[in-house]
């Protein structure tokens, strides 16, 4: 198991919080930043929370890595699935209430996700949607998500 090729940058900051999987990877985990961070803000911002995520995309579709997939990112407060699923936090480019997120973001986004699928060999990605209660997945058009996780899924 390595890191998608698609990243073009490394968090170099330091995090604690992560953990050696347990779980083969099966799952993709997507939350918006409710913001439009930049990669490095992304990172820093979860690390204050005490959190952390595998990849990040900013606005402008650039993708990053806080914590290499080998490892278990403490990212969407579960641990059974953070242990199974890769953790992408994905740019707002407006705030509340839509959160949109831009269509390189979004591109980005489908490409990671075909990426990890096929490296990890998951055949077939399914969008669960919030389970959570919270309001993560909104910025990310639940049935623009689902539409989109068609094609990775047809490509996978």
């Amino acid at each position: 198991m390595g890191n998608s090729k698609l990243a073009s940058w490394k968090w170099s900051g330091k995090t604690d919080h992560y953990n050696v999987r347990d779980h083969k990877i099966d799952k993709i985990t997507i939350h918006h930043m409710a913001g439009n961070a930049t990669l490095a803000n992304c990172c820093t911002s979860v690390q204050a929370r005490g959190g952390s995520c595998n990849y990040c995309i900013d606005s402008n579709g650039k993708v990053g890595i806080m914590v290499d997939e080998k490892y278990r990112s403490w990212c969407s407060s579960n641990r059974a699935n953070d242990m199974r699923a890769v953790t992408i936090e994905v740019a707002n480019d407006s705030g509340e209430p839509n959160w949109h997120v831009s269509k390189k973001a979004m591109a980005a986004l489908i490409k990671l996700c075909v990426d990890i699928c096929k490296r990890n060999g998951i055949k077939k990605l399914n969008y669960t949607g919030n389970t959570s209660g919270n309001q993560c997945t909104n910025g990310l058009r639940r049935r623009a998500v689902r539409d989109h996780i068609s094609v990775v899924s047809s490509v996978t």
